[in-house]
């Protein structure tokens, strides 16, 4: 949830390493309602602002740590690993990324 929004998000693709975009729906109702999905005509794209990550997160999965969004790794732009951990703090508006620990178990 962002600003009592279900958001959805995804973050750090190939084009845009720190770059996160958000998908809200333009209606309410469950989406197993939807009968023919149509993407652009379900979501709002970017209606809720994410800020950049802080670090280079290409190839990360992201998860859901108790409701936040949370990245772990990635590459940067010399394809070398890092092991940094950043949570999206939605509670703060705007939303903030916060900086973990680095991950201690990481082969770099």
């Amino acid at each position: 949830m962002i600003n009592s929004l279900p958001t959805i998000i995804l973050c750090c693709g190939w084009n845009g390493k720190r770059k996160c975009r958000s998908f809200t729906r333009k209606t309410d109702g469950a989406l197993s309602e939807i009968k023919d999905f149509d993407f652009e005509t379900e979501f709002k794209i970017d209606g809720v602002p994410v800020p950049d990550s802080t670090y280079d997160h290409n190839l990360a999965t992201m998860a859901n740590y108790q409701g936040f969004p949370l990245i772990l790794g990635g590459l940067n732009l010399s394809y070398q690993g890092n092991n940094k951990l950043e949570l999206l703090n939605t509670i703060e508006n705007p939303p903030r990324w916060v900086e973990g620990t680095d991950y201690p178990y990481s082969n770099r």
